[in-house]
């Protein structure tokens, strides 16, 4: 089992619900309509959000889908930690 962190900052200025996005971890959702500007408080600053006991046998997958009414359909991620 490991704990997954994944780090995001806005990095092309972007506001709050311009550029929101699903996060899958193994093919779970575990982020739903995720908003970095929104959740870090602007564009330029950082949020990591913590996963704990993911279970990792060879891969770990995974899967950034944009959000039906986003206006910029890019997710993005900036950091990724796997902590055993």
């Amino acid at each position: 089992l490991y704990t997954v962190r994944l780090h995001f900052a806005e990095p092309d200025g972007l506001k709050a619900a311009q550029r929101p996005f699903s996060v899958a971890i193994q093919g779970q959702t575990v982020l739903a309509d995720f908003d970095i500007a929104r959740e870090a408080g602007g564009p330029g600053r950082c949020v990591v959000k913590e996963f704990k006991g993911v279970k990792i046998a060879k891969e770990l997958t995974l899967t950034f889908t944009p959000s039906p009414g986003a206006e910029v359909k890019a997710p993005l991620i900036c950091g990724l930690e796997l902590l055993a």
